[in-house]
C-alpha cells in the first residue's frame, strides 16, 4: 500500500460536470450549493479505500471520474469525513477517516510476515564495532552524595553546661 499514485487536483471542467449532474444541490443535505467557493468535492468511495489499477498509474475507479465525485457544502463534507462530532463518541464511527483507519489496521494484521533472512540481517562491520564500543564504554556519571536516613547528629549541639 505504500506505492500509491499521487492525488490529482480536480479540474474545473470536472467540477462543473459534477455540480450540473447533481442539479446544483448537496448530495448530503439536499440543499442548494450556492457559490462554488463554499463547495467541496468528495470522492466516493474514498481514494484511500480504492485499489490501484494494474498499471499503477491511477485508482479503480479513476480519481477524476465525475460519476464517483460528489459536490457538498463544507460542513457536510467535514461531517462525512470525520463523522458526526459532538453528539457522542460513538458517532465518529460514521466518518471516512474511521473506515480508512480500520482498513489500515486490518491490512497490517493480515499482511504476510517478512522473510526471516531480512529480519536477521546483521549491520555492517564498522557499525557493529561502533555499537560494541558504545556498549562497552564505561559510564561517567557524577557521583551523588550518599544520603543517610539518619542525620549525623540527631541532637543539636548544646553549649557545655558548667
Amino acid at each position: 500500500m505504500t506505492d500509491r499514485p499521487k492525488r490529482k487536483s480536480i479540474p474545473d471542467r470536472v467540477k462543473l460536470e459534477v455540480v450540473l449532474a447533481q442539479g446544483g444541490t448537496c448530495t448530503h443535505c439536499s440543499k442548494p450549493l450556492g457559490k462554488l467557493s463554499g463547495v467541496r468535492f468528495d470522492h466516493r468511495p474514498p481514494i484511500a479505500l480504492r485499489r490501484v489499477n494494474e498499471a499503477g498509474t491511477d485508482y479503480d475507479p479513476p480519481q477524476l471520474d465525475p460519476g464517483h465525485l460528489e459536490a457538498l457544502h463544507e460542513a457536510c463534507h467535514d461531517e462525512r469525513t470525520t463523522g458526526r462530532r459532538g453528539e457522542s463518541k460513538l458517532s465518529a464511527r460514521d466518518g471516512d477517516q474511521t473506515r480508512i483507519a480500520k482498513v489500515k489496521r486490518l491490512v497490517e494484521r493480515y499482511q504476510p510476515a517478512a522473510p526471516v533472512e531480512e529480519e536477521r540481517r546483521l549491520p555492517p562491520a564498522d557499525e557493529f564495532e561502533r555499537r560494541r564500543s558504545e556498549l562497552l564504554r564505561p559510564e561517567s556519571r557524577p557521583r551523588a552524595e550518599k544520603r543517610s536516613k539518619w542525620p549525623s547528629r540527631p541532637f543539636s549541639k548544646k553549649e557545655s553546661r558548667r
